[in-house]
């Protein structure tokens, strides 16, 4: 260490601003050996078949090599009209690191969104920067926007019909 400070704090390069949501991670926040960008619940297609009233549940997980649970950040739960956002708490971890064995940090994150009218919805794309400490550069992971489609709820019929004759001798 030669003590310049600028060694110690170095400044993030820009993230660039394409319309998605972008989560910005200087060098402090995460420096690791790998890491990774994961929604294990999501299907190859979008979701379908969805009506007002109903949820859709979005969990993302990042996990990072050689780096501490508490560094990976948080990520970003933007208002999107029509849809109502309630994020669980994120359940963040560390394992290995024991004996030689490498360390891997792991944050999961998950959102379930009521669906308030009908229309054409997209969850925003996810990046997430972090510094690669082998290759000394910059990398980025990335997970796709989720569109999907909501159609009008379905009209409401009684559980129990009743007979005409009995609605018809309650009033009277």
């Amino acid at each position: 260490m030669t003590g310049r400070g600028d060694e110690l704090n170095p400044e993030p390069p820009e993230v660039p601003r394409d319309g998605a949501e972008h989560v910005r991670v200087g060098f402090a926040a995460v420096a690791a050996a790998g890491a990774d960008l994961a929604e294990p619940e999501r299907a190859a297609e979008e979701p379908k078949g969805l009506a007002v009233g109903e949820a859709l549940r979005r969990t993302v997980t990042i996990e990072a090599e050689g780096a501490f649970g508490m560094m990976l950040p948080p990520l970003p739960v933007p208002a999107i009209a029509g849809l109502s956002a309630y994020p669980d708490p994120p359940h963040v971890e560390d394992r290995g690191g024991e004996r030689g064995a490498a360390r891997v940090a792991r944050r999961v994150e998950s959102v379930a969104y009521r669906l308030g009218r009908e229309g054409d919805y997209e969850l925003p794309a996810i990046e997430v920067a972090w510094w690669d400490v082998g290759a000394k550069q910059m990398r980025r992971a990335r997970l796709a926007a989720v569109a999907f489609s909501v159609a009008p709820a379905p009209a409401r019929a009684d559980e129990i019909p009743l007979p005409d004759e009995m609605i018809r001798s309650s009033f009277l």
